[in-house]
């Protein structure tokens, strides 16, 4: 279908490009995003903005098709495709929120827009009563006590919107636990950085050494049907994430698993370890936004939401709360990305930060023979892979950050 082709391609271009100015311009910490819940989510505002508002945004986003009723309907369906599991042992579930101010009115033909076939929640507040209006936006974006939005974030708002994304996926293959051990982590140039929980497993996996990249790609497929996976890219010595990251462009992912595929068939079983680890963190987005050319949604002056609302408003904050933990039987992971519209200058963004909870298992030592040893900093992607889409990405860099 020509449609899901040119949207896949689309989402997947600005999700290399998003994590190489989120994920990769801090080169002290490990990052974790959701790239397709962002793009869906900026879509959504694609369709509210106007005149050079829209051209920038259009642009970061990588929309061409100026036909919106027919971008419109080709999005709705390359979002259900990459949705859609068909296997309840790897959900992937998507819902929308959108908060009003007890005043503020939405205009309906754009309600009717981003409402139509998905799930919405619509929720009037007073958001002038700041810390009652944050904790209840707080109370639906999370099921646990973590902090979505502070009241730095909905002071002054008018309207707020968020998208969440949830996935949960067992590995075909699981790891073993009592083969999980305790070994040293490296950076790029062979020091020690720490400790890290190594799994281990012994598995017919498809790898590859793409010396174009510079990079080992190993991929570990989810649940039973093959539809997600997660994909490794190990950095060749004497390469760094960053160097492997900027290869994307010239080297899409849809021909990273055609090499995988090609070369599979010279490798036997492969003695695969990496690590057991958890990331959470909140993501500011204006400032990686504005690298890639958004700049008016965000200006007082310049920005143009007429086809939102009637009332002059413009965006204050995005950002994005993500988490995953991976474990021996799989992965979890999540992301709600929220933007605060306002009609005052005179706001706060909210500030990035990164938080940790992991707890080690019993220490156990052992001797691996050689194979994929995921021990230095890497790369990482969720794909859901009839659409090539990069779900979840991040980059892992030491173990001290979890």
């Amino acid at each position: 279908m020509n449609y899901a082709i040119g949207l896949s391609d689309n989402c997947r271009n600005f999700s290399v490009e998003i994590s190489y100015f989120t994920a990769l311009k801090d080169e002290e910490r490990s990052v974790f995003l959701s790239p397709f819940g962002l793009w869906t989510f900026l879509f959504n505002i694609v369709l509210g903005v106007s005149g050079s508002s829209a051209i920038q945004l259009r642009t970061a986003v990588i929309l061409r098709n100026k036909n919106e009723e027919s971008l419109v309907k080709h999005f709705r369906d390359f979002r259900n495709d990459v949705l859609k599991t068909n296997t309840p042992d790897v959900p992937l579930t998507m819902k929308g929120y959108i908060f009003l101010d007890g005043d503020f009115q939405i205009n309906s033909e754009y309600y009717g827009n981003i409402t139509y076939d998905a799930e919405i929640v619509n929720k009037v507040l007073e958001l002038k009563i700041i810390r009652t209006a944050t904790n209840l936006i707080n109370s639906y974006l999370s099921h646990s006590q973590d902090l979505i939005l502070t009241e730095k974030d909905v002071h002054k708002s008018r309207m707020v919107m968020s998208s969440s994304l949830h996935f949960r996926g067992q590995w075909h293959f699981t790891f073993n636990e009592s083969k999980t051990t305790i070994e040293f982590f490296y950076d790029e140039h062979g020091n020690i950085t720490g400790e890290v929980v190594m799994m281990h497993q012994r598995n017919r996996f498809p790898l590859a050494n793409i010396k174009e990249m510079g990079a080992y790609v190993l991929e570990l497929p989810f649940g039973s049907r093959g539809k997600y996976c997660l994909l490794i890219l190990l950095p060749s010595p004497g390469k760094t994430v960053t160097d492997v990251y900027k290869t994307l462009t010239a080297f899409p992912i849809k021909d990273i698993f055609y090499r995988m595929y090609n070369d599979t068939q010279n490798y036997e079983n492969i003695d695969v370890r990496i690590p057991r680890f958890r990331i959470n963190n909140d993501i500011v987005l204006k400032e990686p936004l504005q690298n890639m050319g958004v700049y008016d949604i965000f200006n007082q002056e310049h920005a143009d939401f007429t086809r939102v609302s009637n009332e002059k408003i413009f965006v204050s904050t995005i950002k994005q709360r993500a988490d995953i933990e991976v474990t021996e039987s799989g992965i979890v992971s999540s992301a709600v990305t929220s933007a605060v519209f306002v009609s005052d200058a005179k706001t706060n963004s909210g500030s990035a930060g990164m938080t940790s909870d992991f707890r080690r298992p019993h220490l156990v030592y052992r001797i691996n023979p050689p194979g994929y040893i995921v021990n230095k900093p890497f790369l990482y992607f969720v794909i859901e892979k009839c659409t090539v889409t990069i779900v979840f990405g991040g980059v892992f860099l030491k173990p001290s950050d979890h």
